[in-house]
Order: C-alpha cells, then structure tokens, then sequence
C-alpha cells in the first residue's frame, strides 16, 4: 500500500462521508479497499489507480514543484510581473534550471512589447515578418528550445510572475477531450475490472492519479486557470458494467501540509456529467487496516 493509494483513500472517505478499510497490502489481484456500512458489513470496493507517463515526469514534476508546491516555487520567475506565463518545449528534455536565467529576459521582454494587453503569445515557428519584433522573438524561442509562449493575466496573487511549462507539443489550450481519452484507457483496464466486479451490487468506485501526462496538465490548467464550471462538459467515459463511479484527481497537493489533491473531480455512471469537488483536508482522516509503506 502506497502514500497515493492511501491519499486516494482518504479523500474519497472525506467528500462521501463513508469509512474505508485497506484490503490490498500488495501482490494480490484484488480491490485496495472496502467501503463499510455504519454498522458493519461491506457496502462497496474502491481500486485506485494511475495514468502515468514516464517521460514526461521529470520535466512536468519540476514545473509543478516550482509553481504550486515547494517554497522556493513561490518566488516569482519574473520579478514584478502581475502576469502567469506558459511555456512549451520542443522536448522533454528541456531543462527548466538551465534555461531559467534565459527564459526570464525573454519573458520580461515579452512582457514590454505586449503593452497593455492582457495576453500575448508568440509561436516559435510562426509566419511572422521579416525584422519584426515577433519574427526576433521567435528566433530566441528556438534559440533556448522553445515552442510556444503565452503570457496570460494571473488568477490569483500567489501566481504573478510565474511559469508553467507545459508538455512538447501541447496545444495552446487545454483540452477536456485529452482527460477523457486518456482515463478511458484506464477504465476499460481488464483488472481494475476484474477486481471492481467483486463488489457484489455494492458502491464500485474507480480512482484514477493522472500522473506526469498530458491529461494531468489539463486537469491542473482547469484548476488553475479557470473557475471549473467547464468541468461538467468533459465527455462522459463509456462505463463497463463492472464499475458505477470515476474519481480522477492531479497528484499535485494544493497545500504543503497536506496531501489532498489540487484538483478532484467524479461523474457517476447513473449522472451524466462530471462534478469538480471543493478542496477537502484528509491528513487526518484515518484508514482501517493498513498504514502506507516508503518505496522510496
């Protein structure tokens, strides 16, 4: 049983109000966890899972690191900036500590061509005339391995002067869509299946990490940058019979102190729609039968 195991535990125990007991302490083909009726008995299982992809890792989890997580993320990339920036590589392989003294002079220089404006963007391989200033700035872009820029108004104070950097070849907005696609290869899965039709016409709930994908990107672009009433036109996955409810949640906390996700959002198979869920603290939400084991 690991930390994101329990974490997942504790939050679906935090916004259903039900106790959840560990099953699952590793190797054995069966659901993480049992839901308990108030005065016993089994009223459902739970299988957490993830949708994670292994390259993108390093990069996304330092961006992320940087704009919601450690102190050191909280100082500004771009000192005297009220505006968010988002930055696309041309690899994962981009590093955000060496191009960091190079992304801010060019940011900060993006920032004063913009003018007044709200928002501004620049495509590194854009059709942009000859001498102009977005033609030189493009150059630069593909100097340092950058794709895309766009400067945007920041959504709350603590995100002024910061940079998101995004995935290789993201789009310039996110997309519901990618969410979608992606947990729908997770749901249809044949032993999150297998394990969740043991449930016996109890609760059979499905939680998914989006981990260091482009779907986790996504999420967290919803959280951060809009005000979530999107979420609920996020296309609806095709449920197997074997599974009644989806949770699928950022591994970004919002708070230091606490390891509820930043972003959580749940559509049951009988509502038709998506809802996003209002931050909950689970630090100390207990889970019977198991405390998580260090893999690390």
């Amino acid at each position: 049983m690991d930390q994101l195991e329990v974490v997942a535990a504790k939050t679906v125990s935090a916004h259903t109000g039900l106790t959840l007991k560990c099953l699952d302490l590793g190797g054995r083909q069966i659901a993480d966890f049992e839901f308990l009726r108030p005065g016993g008995g089994r009223e459902g299982l739970l299988e957490v899972t993830s949708s994670v992809n292994v390259d993108l890792f390093r990069l996304l989890s330092d961006s992320h690191k940087r704009f919601v997580g450690d102190p050191e993320g909280f100082q500004p990339d771009i000192s005297g900036s009220r505006k968010s920036w988002q930055v696309t590589p041309t690899s994962a392989a981009f590093s955000i500590k060496k191009n960091r003294p190079a992304l801010r002079e060019l940011l900060a220089e993006f920032e004063q061509l913009a003018g007044g404006m709200d928002q501004f963007h620049v495509i590194a391989d854009g059709a942009y005339a000859a001498g102009s200033d977005d033609e030189r700035m493009a150059a630069n872009l593909r100097a340092i391995g950058v794709q895309f820029v766009w400067m945007h108004p920041a959504v709350k104070p603590e995100y002024e002067g910061k940079i998101l950097v995004n995935p290789p070849s993201w789009p310039i907005e996110h997309s519901l869509h990618s969410i979608a696609n992606e947990i729908q290869v997770v749901i249809d899965k044949s032993d999150n299946r297998a394990k969740l039709r043991k449930a016996g016409g109890g609760r059979a709930d499905l939680f998914i990490w989006l981990d260091s994908s482009p779907a986790d990107r996504a999420m967290l672009e919803v959280a951060v940058f809009s005000d979530g009433t999107d979420v609920e036109t996020m296309p609806v996955p095709t449920f197997p019979q074997e599974i009644e409810t989806i949770w699928i949640a950022s591994t970004q906390p919002r708070e230091k102190d606490d390891p509820a996700p930043i972003a959580l959002w749940s559509v049951n198979a009988r509502d038709g729609h998506w809802k996003a869920h209002d931050y909950r603290h689970v630090q100390s939400i207990k889970i019977l039968g198991g405390e998580p084991r260090d893999e690390h």
